[in-house]
């Protein structure tokens, strides 16, 4: 019967672990494949410009200049046309470096190219990519997306 007990333990806290690690990274509390419009507005407020119909996006809603989320020079939330959130672009207002970013981040990431040769570390499993500028160590963006689903185009 202990045993038991102990082996049922053992699943639950991997199981925990497993999906936790499977989770999609939120930013500002929002998560990508999950969080609606409303969300979106509440956590952000209203966008500087609002799109409809922006590639795959069936809404896209950019905070910048006046209306920037703190920390960032630029936001794009993407929503579906379910008003759910597909990823969010957020381009820092200050220098991030890889060395800062392995550290936030950790370091386990798939080493990728972008079409004009750029590096990105791509957190598959996290639904994150890093963008970097051509010098390779300065961060250009995050695109935080559905756990599996973030890929550069």
């Amino acid at each position: 019967m202990r045993q038991r007990t102990l082996l049922s333990m053992a699943i639950a806290v991997i199981a925990a672990v497993w999906a936790t690690a499977a989770a999609a990274r939120p930013w500002k509390g929002l998560y990508p494949g999950q969080s609606t419009l409303q969300d979106v507005q509440k956590a952000l407020g209203k966008p500087h410009q609002e799109f409809k119909k922006r590639g795959r996006c069936a809404v896209l809603y950019n905070y910048q200049a006046a209306r920037a989320v703190s920390g960032t020079k630029q936001t794009n939330v993407c929503l579906d046309d379910k008003n759910v959130v597909i990823e969010i672009a957020v381009f820092p207002d200050r220098v991030l470096t890889k060395e800062l970013v392995d550290e936030a981040y950790g370091r386990v990431y798939q080493k990728k190219l972008t079409d004009d040769f750029r590096e990105y570390h791509h957190y598959k499993n996290e639904g994150l990519a890093i963008f970097f500028e051509k010098d390779g160590d300065t961060v250009q963006s995050l695109l935080f997306t559905a756990a599996g689903a973030t890929e550069k185009k």
